[in-house]
């Protein structure tokens, strides 16, 4: 298989180098670069830019592009009021979510309270608990210092 690739390799490299051949012999001889000069007496002009058009319009036209111009403002407002009455709607119905969850809130505050006032209310018997006796201290244990248990053993001063 190693002696396949090797030659798939090679193959593919003459043939590579073939084309490569090919193509130096084909290459395009740079293009030399023509200076051009203008001359001082001749000047480059640019066009002059038109301010609208050149033809005026007719009285038709102008009725027409004001009448265009009028339906466009109203379509304009007519989109607005939606939208305001659309925001306004949106608002109410915020307005009425607050308050049924301000409701609901108040509603369990009430049942707490008198969920509170019927224990409250319970004359059942209080029952004592037994008395938690004191618990003891706890000793501390001194630790020896390991230096001076070192020195102490072996007579170290």
């Amino acid at each position: 298989m190693s002696s396949e690739k090797s030659v798939n390799k090679e193959s593919k490299k003459k043939e590579l180098m073939e084309q490569l051949a090919i193509l130096e012999n084909e290459a395009v001889e740079p293009i030399e670069k023509e200076e051009v000069k203008i001359e001082e007496e001749e000047t480059i002009e640019k066009p002059k830019k038109r301010n609208g058009n050149k033809t005026k319009r007719t009285d038709k036209q102008v009725e027409a592009l004001n009448k265009g111009r009028e339906i466009r403002k109203q379509k304009i407002d007519v989109e607005k009021k939606k939208k305001e009455e659309a925001h306004k709607i949106e608002k109410q119905e915020i307005e009425k979510k607050l308050i049924e969850k301000a409701i609901k809130i108040k509603k369990k505050q009430i049942k707490k309270i008198e969920v509170l006032d019927e224990i409250s209310d319970d004359e059942t018997p209080i029952q004592k608990t037994k008395p938690v006796k004191p618990v003891k201290p706890v000793l501390e244990v001194k630790i020896p210092n390991p230096y001076e248990a070192f020195k102490s053993k072996f007579n170290i001063k």
